[in-house]
C-alpha cells in the first residue's frame, strides 16, 4: 500500500478537455456547472471552464489535482514528523497544514518562472486570482509552495518550486 501512495504522490501535469459535440461527458459536466452550479464533474473529467480554456490557449498544463492532494499530504506528514522529533516537551503541540495565501500577501521569494506564468495568465484573464499554497508547521513555512490560480469555482495548481525531489523527477510530457 505504501508503494501506491508514493506513486500517487508524484506530481503530474494533466491535459484539460474542451467540451465538444463528440465528447458527451465533457458537455454534460459543463452544463451541470453552468446550470446547476455543480463543478465536481468538471474536475473529475478535467473539463476546462473559462479559466481552463485560458490555460489551454496559453499552453499551460496544470497539475493533476488528485496527485497534488497526495503529494501535499505526504509532505505534510513528513514535515509534521520531523518537527515532532525535534520537540523536547510532550506538552508542545505540533500543527501542520497547507494554506492558501494571496500572492499579493506572500512575502517569500517567488521564482521568475512562476511569476512569468502568473503574469501571462493575468494578462489573458484579468479577473483570475492568484495564491501560494504553502505548508506551515506551527509558524514555520516549509519549502515546496505551489502557485494556484482561481476563477469562480475553477482552481488550478499551475507551478511548484523549492522542491529538489520534484525537480529531479518531473519532466513535462
Amino acid at each position: 500500500m505504501a508503494t501506491a501512495i508514493k506513486q500517487d504522490a508524484r506530481l503530474k501535469r494533466i491535459d484539460l478537455i474542451v467540451p465538444k459535440d463528440e465528447n458527451a461527458d465533457a458537455q454534460l459536466a459543463e452544463k451541470a456547472s453552468i446550470l446547476l452550479g455543480y463543478s465536481g464533474a468538471m474536475v473529475r473529467k478535467n473539463v476546462a471552464g473559462v479559466l481552463g480554456k485560458v490555460l489551454i490557449e496559453l499552453d499551460i498544463r496544470p497539475y493533476d489535482l488528485k496527485r497534488v492532494g497526495a503529494y501535499k499530504e505526504k509532505k505534510r506528514k513528513e514535515a509534521h514528523a520531523q518537527r515532532r522529533a525535534t520537540v523536547r516537551s510532550s506538552y508542545v503541540q505540533v500543527y501542520s497544514r497547507w494554506m492558501l495565501v494571496p500572492l499579493s500577501k506572500y512575502t517569500a521569494i517567488v521564482p521568475e518562472f512562476a511569476l512569468r506564468k502568473a503574469v501571462q495568465i493575468k494578462e489573458a484573464c484579468p479577473t483570475a486570482l492568484f495564491y501560494v499554497d504553502v505548508l506551515k508547521v506551527n509558524t514555520k513555512k516549509i519549502p515546496d509552495p505551489f502557485l494556484v490560480v482561481k476563477l469562480g469555482s475553477e482552481k488550478y495548481w499551475v507551478e511548484v518550486w523549492d522542491e529538489s525531489e520534484f525537480e529531479a523527477q518531473l519532466i513535462d510530457e
